[in-house]
């Protein structure tokens, strides 16, 4: 009898023809064998034909599933980029905003520099009048 090779699969087994699966490597291989035509004499033309059907019926098949994984493939990239702008939206956003509360705390900031010079002058005048910090008098007491 025919004997198979390790690590493949038989896909179909017609006559002296065999399909195999190479499971390692992912291909489809058509093969005859002839050890085995030598001990089946009904080995016939017709019989070659299916076989030969039989693999290329295997190879659309494949093909067809090839294609269906790359349009998922291409969808799910379309997705990702979809949402890596949405990402990107939002980032520049944030970034939009990052920069305006910073602008508003340097002006901030200005304006309450400029506020202790105005207090720091204010309160020199006082001193000169006379003023003293921790003493004030209260219109009430006079």
């Amino acid at each position: 009898m025919c004997e198979l090779q390790s690590k493949r699969f038989i896909l179909g087994d017609i006559g002296t023809f065999r399909f195999f699966y190479m499971v390692s490597e992912l291909k489809v291989e058509f093969k005859y064998s002839t050890d085995c035509a030598k001990h089946d004499p009904e080995v016939t033309e017709d019989t070659e034909k299916n076989s030969a059907e039989l693999l290329m019926e295997e190879l659309k098949l494949r093909e067809a599933e090839a294609l269906e994984s790359q349009r998922r493939a291409d969808m799910a990239l379309l997705e990702a980029k979809k949402i890596a702008s949405q990402y990107q939206k939002e980032a520049d956003k944030c970034n939009s905003g990052m920069e305006t509360c910073e602008e508003a705390r340097e002006k901030a900031e200005a304006a309450l520099v400029a506020q202790k010079k105005l207090t720091a002058m204010w309160e020199t005048r006082a001193r000169q009048k006379g003023w003293r910090e921790g003493v004030a008098k209260s219109h009430t007491d006079s």
